[in-house]
């Protein structure tokens, strides 16, 4: 299912950044919300189950997966991807 960006910047940079593997609390702070002490950790959770964050997450990883796939497919990688394969290889 295709969504559009998210209206609120800072949950669409919330969202970009959960589905990219940051953990719930990383993308709370990075995405700019004050979150003083332990606040990140209460809230950046919180804020990854509301369904139109775990919706648009989805979207961006599947998304991603599609443009991986393209690579591939054209022979191109990524710099995490040439990394990966160098891992393996060596």
């Amino acid at each position: 299912m295709e969504t559009d960006p998210l209206p609120n910047p800072r949950h669409e940079a919330f969202a970009f950044l959960v589905a990219g593997g940051a953990s719930a609390a990383e993308a709370y702070r990075k995405a700019g919300f004050k979150a003083a002490g332990p606040t990140a950790q209460t809230k950046g959770p919180k804020l990854a189950r509301q369904d139109h964050i775990r919706v648009r997450v989805a979207d961006l990883q599947r998304k991603a997966q599609e443009a991986a796939k393209e690579r591939e497919a054209e022979g191109v990688l990524t710099l995490a991807e040439k990394r990966l394969f160098l891992a393996r290889v060596i």
